[in-house]
């Protein structure tokens, strides 16, 4: 029976119309991430990490927005889960049989999606639980370590927090989302990350985190002046990204805005942009 996936209730502008995958396209596509893992382990990689989040495929098929199946691949929580859960275990099958008990197995996630129908948090929190024994770490996706609910503004819990208290110091879980300073970082700890993970400060400040084990924090670069890209090796295509999709939080020393913090909003990577 023809799998119906991909079919979103609202298409974003200049999309192209997604078309459904066949059984034989999905188990292809399992076997391909099992492929892709044993090229990692023969390259000499230490580990993988599986990218359930920003709207690629393994969050489409857990989305009840992207994912409109009535088989065994979508419709409640449970099938929603059905190939995430696959490419996992095919994913552990092949590192069990080239690779050491050393060979690590990450798993990123997106918390929430704005549209309806789509990912709830209780959704994901529930998945966090069931991969848990499976995986060996999670890595949380989302643009403000300090963010809340967007879909439930009466939430006010952080999000980390919630996440922590599903692997509770037993799985590590990497926290993330506007970590510029020292500060943040003892935050997203405290909120009961194992791991802090930096993306846009490094594109500033290459050196961030040899100048805070350094005691010279007083050195950091929390503004970039456009014209100094090139100087810190920002490839062409990126820098590009950065000026159209990032510029509001890259700090640029051009800007002279106030910037934005992704508090109450889904970054550019995560999908659809909505401020609440």
């Amino acid at each position: 029976m023809p799998a119906q996936l991909l079919q979103f209730t609202v298409y974003p502008p200049n999309s192209e119309t997604p078309r459904a995958l066949t059984e034989v396209e999905i188990q292809q596509i399992i076997q391909d991430f099992a492929a892709a893992t044993k090229r990692a382990i023969l390259a000499g990689f230490d580990g993988i990490e599986l990218h359930g989040a920003n709207t690629y495929l393994l969050q489409q098929f857990f989305s009840a927005n992207s994912n409109q199946q009535t088989d065994q691949w979508g419709g409640s929580l449970e099938k929603r889960m059905t190939f995430p859960l696959a490419v996992i275990n095919a994913v552990k099958a092949t590192i069990k049989e080239n690779a050491s008990d050393q060979f690590i197995l990450g798993y990123r996630i997106s918390p929430e999606e704005i549209e309806t129908p789509g990912i709830r948090l209780a959704d994901s929190l529930t998945f966090a639980q069931t991969i848990k024994p499976l995986i060996s770490y999670l890595h949380l996706s989302m643009g403000s370590y300090q963010r809340t609910s967007l879909n439930n503004q009466d939430d006010k819990t952080p999000l980390l927090n919630q996440f922590a208290d599903v692997t509770n110091h037993e799985l590590p879980l990497i926290g993330i989302g506007f970590v510029e300073t020292p500060t943040d970082a003892e935050n997203v700890l405290a909120g009961g990350a194992d791991l802090v993970a930096i993306g846009r400060e490094l594109l500033r400040e290459p050196q961030w985190v040899q100048k805070i084990l350094s005691d010279d924090e007083a050195s950091l670069r929390f503004k970039m002046s456009p014209n100094e890209m090139d100087e810190l090796a920002i490839p062409r295509v990126m820098q590009v990204y950065l000026r159209e999709s990032f510029a509001k939080v890259m700090h640029f020393t051009t800007d002279k805005t106030a910037g934005e913090s992704y508090q109450n909003q889904v970054a550019p990577m995560e999908g659809f942009e909505k401020k609440l």
